[in-house]
């Protein structure tokens, strides 16, 4: 039971490090600001981009990482996923 639920984990950790792969280091980066909880105004602001820009960013990070459309699936995936989020980054 616990080999298994070690398996299951480290298949977890592959599948969101392989979906996190697919994003640019713009998108990656908008990731890690939204797992921080900052809003998608403030991102725009440390961006120096658009509001609208970041929106459409966050949009297509969630088709990548194939997340429902919903004001905070996006945040709550990032959330829960912060540290492999800050893995790749580095």
């Amino acid at each position: 039971m616990i080999i298994a639920k070690i398996w299951m984990e480290e298949t977890k950790r592959e599948d969101i490090s392989k979906h996190l792969e697919e994003l640019t280091p713009n998108e990656k980066r908008i990731l890690y600001l939204v797992s921080l909880g900052l809003s998608p105004k403030l991102i725009a602001l440390e961006s120096k981009k658009s509001t609208k820009s970041i929106f459409d960013a966050q949009k297509l990070i969630e088709s990548k990482l194939g997340l429902e459309n919903s004001e905070t699936s996006l945040l709550e995936w990032s959330i829960a996923q912060r540290d492999h989020i800050l893995q790749v980054l580095q």
